[in-house]
């Protein structure tokens, strides 16, 4: 059988119980979230606007969520506030749009090379440490693409440097909006 295709988050909710996922697929495509094996929730994308879903744990402590299905037509992909601790978008997600804002514990993402629809990233509030702020950076302008909007500002993380200070420069000059500390 073929490898499932999975975007998985990692979330600290020893404090907070309550996790949302916000989606827009193409319409007609079906998918499924795993709330740590504590429930699962049955997508059908509508196309259009975000449809948001929400799960309650009932227990407090490190959980996993799974996304699974037609998730290569995911377009936009919301996490916000909900105490990531990791994330990995394959490859096949070729996502046009991520938001993961006020996610202090989240210290680092790697943009992948394939994810070249990317037009909007906004990690705002969050812990990204350098490495990663300018390996976002770095992979948003080798993309090529002209008048996105990336926000890797606030919280405690790390400003560009080197070779992520060129890129945010690069960007820029390409039309980006583009906000780092």
């Amino acid at each position: 059988p073929p490898t499932e295709i999975a975007i998985v988050a990692a979330m600290d909710m020893t404090v907070l119980k309550l996790a949302q996922v916000d989606v827009i697929g193409t319409a007609g495509k079906e998918g499924d979230i795993d709330w740590n094996k504590e429930g699962t929730t049955h997508m059908v994308f509508q196309g259009g606007g975000f449809q948001n879903f929400t799960f309650n744990f009932p227990t407090t402590g490190q959980k996993v969520v799974r996304v699974t299905g037609d998730i290569a037509d995911i377009s936009e992909l919301r996490l916000i506030a909900t105490n990531l601790t990791a994330m990995n978008i394959p490859k096949e997600v070729n996502l046009r749009s991520l938001t993961a804002n006020d996610n202090p514990l989240l210290t680092s993402y790697a943009l992948l090379q394939e994810h070249t629809n990317m037009l909007f990233l906004f990690f705002q509030n969050c812990g990204l440490a350098q490495v990663s702020t300018n390996n976002i950076l770095i992979k948003l302008d080798e993309s090529g693409l002209t008048n996105g909007q990336v926000n890797l500002g606030g919280g405690t993380n790390e400003p560009p440097s080197g070779l992520g200070i060129a890129a945010k420069n690069s960007l820029i000059a390409k039309g980006w909006t583009v906000i780092s500390n």
